[in-house]
């Protein structure tokens, strides 16, 4: 990987709830949220989502 990381995500799995918690590199600051199996189901669609969009050729900016 190159660059700097602005962000770093960790989705944690405690007994049957999910949490994710997103570290902000550059505030040293950090926020949790609970999120629903269903998102975290969802994960895989959304990042492929993200991806084609990306190699489709919008524009990144």
């Amino acid at each position: 990987m190159t660059g700097t990381p602005l962000y770093t995500a960790e989705l944690i799995q405690e007994g049957s709830d999910y949490k994710l918690v997103v570290t902000d590199r550059l505030r040293h600051t950090v926020q949790t949220a609970y999120v629903p199996r269903r998102m975290v189901e969802q994960l895989p669609t959304f990042l492929s989502k993200l991806n084609s969009a990306h190699l489709g050729g919008l524009p990144w900016r």
